[in-house]
């Protein structure tokens, strides 16, 4: 589903009288991101190990609900918003060290 139409039912839930609880709302958004995440893994063959990184992983109740749906544990690195500045910083540093002993 595309992110205009989600947007529409989530508002439409928020408005409804009477309105959907919040709880209810944030699992049916966390649902429907794992089932698309399951399809994606699915479809490129993801191995045992998974992990989630990023302000993604920040969420507890999206991780969970992401292990439940792949009934595997998910990795969350310690500091998950990080890790793409770690790795660029790694790939910098290589880069660097390749031109030093040129």
């Amino acid at each position: 589903t595309c992110a205009v139409f989600a947007e529409s039912e989530v508002i439409s839930h928020v408005h409804r009288v009477p309105p959907t609880p919040l709880p209810e709302i944030i699992l049916g958004i966390y649902l429907s991101v794992s089932t698309r995440i399951k399809t994606m893994c699915k479809r490129i063959g993801a191995g045992e190990c998974l992990a989630v990184s990023g302000g993604v992983a920040l969420h507890a109740g999206l991780v969970e609900t992401l292990e439940k749906e792949l009934k595997q544990r998910i990795y969350v690195p310690q500091n998950p918003v990080c890790v793409a500045a770690m790795g660029a910083a790694v790939l910098a540093g290589e880069e660097i060290k390749k031109e030093l002993q040129q």
